[in-house]
């Protein structure tokens, strides 16, 4: 619960998962017009096959979680998003509360700004970060689209089949392990 909302998310954790030890933990937040089972979901997978616990929840206002109007995208509600994740994850049994890092998924603007006032986080990773907040509203060449000015549909390419490989992610992980 964030807000009065119900937050959708998935817990992934390492074979033989014990929860009496301590595990290195990642939230993994997905990209605008993105879901849990995306490309979050694969990086958590991931990140769980390598000895961690990971979570990939659904944006508040997106996916499973609950929020109107649909799919709303501000920068604002994101940051708090990442800090409830926070708030979950290291009560979650398992989790070393001071070896969690978030990986933020083409939207990663929000984890950097939520890793400068939660001093929880110990590691960040962005992949794609752009200004999602920018993006919506300005083209390349700094104009309003003319499509979002005439109001028209915007559509998100997500990619369903990206998957990270073990350097790029062994590489970023060592900060924490």
């Amino acid at each position: 619960m964030l807000n009065g909302l119900k937050i959708s998310a998935n817990v992934y954790t390492p074979a033989n998962f014990d929860e009496n030890n301590k595990y290195p933990t990642v939230v993994v937040a997905h990209p605008n017009g993105g879901v849990k089972e995306q490309v979050a979901g694969l990086y958590s997978q991931k990140l769980a096959e390598l000895g961690y616990i990971a979570m990939a929840f659904d944006a508040s206002y997106q996916g499973k979680s609950e929020g109107e109007p649909r799919n709303t995208d501000k920068p604002q509600n994101r940051v708090e998003d990442i800090h409830g994740a926070i708030d979950y994850i290291v009560n979650y049994k398992g989790v070393e509360r001071n070896r969690v890092g978030i990986l933020g998924i083409c939207g990663g603007g929000y984890t950097l700004r939520a890793s400068q006032t939660d001093k929880r986080i110990k590691a960040v990773a962005t992949l794609s970060a752009f200004n999602t907040g920018i993006s919506s509203g300005l083209g390349q060449s700094g104009k309003l689209l003319e499509r979002e000015a005439k109001g028209g549909d915007w559509k998100n390419g997500q990619r369903f089949n990206e998957r990270p490989s073990d350097s790029t992610i062994k590489n970023w992980t060592d900060s924490i392990k």
